[in-house]
């Protein structure tokens, strides 16, 4: 990543310097934010001046106490893991963006984690005799279904429950797991492992929305 950072400090010509340094990966509750600009404040200039004695605490400093941009991290695990397009949902037309990577032919099933939220745009983008695989519905137990735009792409609407999968298809999952694991093709990302005493910590992070892969508790 671009960046200007200094290793000592004095006067700005002197000490600022501007390179590639490596890109830090987020940790437990932290995003990865694209910084657009930086706020040059008094105090970012006296502490690379040293003012009145004041010292670094880190070996490296990149100055600047405050700045503004978009938050990459979630868009950022989703391509490690292979998604080859991302969306952010937050800032595009989710059905759109979908039916112009697909030359507007849509797509044929759609993995549902907010059913009330997102029907109407699961809908736009299927195709015809298109499934919905949903495990959630975060947003509110109740739907509205608006009958006909379902009907007439043949639309099937399956409600997954993990816990009631029949025992042979859960085998062969854990099976397929297992074997993907094993041959380095299915790679799990840990947010952050809690000791067993610590699990309130683990749910909260879980709740929080920020952790960016599982959370684990150790006993």
């Amino acid at each position: 990543m671009r960046a200007i950072w200094y290793e000592t400090t004095g006067p700005a010509r002197e000490v600022l310097r501007f390179g590639e340094l490596e890109r830090p990966p987020p940790g437990p509750g932290e995003v990865r934010v694209r910084v657009a600009v930086s706020g040059v404040n008094p105090s970012d200039t006296k502490r690379r001046a040293g003012w009145i004695g004041l010292s670094m605490r880190h070996s490296r400093i990149v100055p600047h106490s405050d700045g503004a941009g978009t938050i990459r991290a979630k868009a950022a695990v989703a391509r490690e893991g292979g998604a080859r397009y991302v969306i952010d949902c937050r800032r595009e037309d989710v059905a759109s963006r979908i039916l112009e990577l697909t030359e507007g032919e849509g797509v044929d099933r759609v993995v549902e984690v907010d059913l009330a939220a997102n029907l109407d745009t699961d809908v736009a983008v299927l195709r015809p005799n298109g499934a919905i695989a949903s495990y959630s519905s975060t947003s509110g137990p109740e739907l509205r279904l608006d009958y006909y735009p379902l009907a007439f792409k043949d639309v099937r609407i399956h409600f997954v429950q993990g816990y009631l999968l029949p025992a042979p298809a859960r085998r062969a999952a854990v099976r397929d797991l297992t074997t993907w694991l094993a041959a380095g093709q299915l790679e799990v990302r840990i947010a952050k492992a809690f000791p067993l005493a610590e699990t309130a910590s683990a749910h909260e992070l879980l709740e929080s929305g920020r952790a960016g892969g599982k959370v684990l508790v150790e006993i």
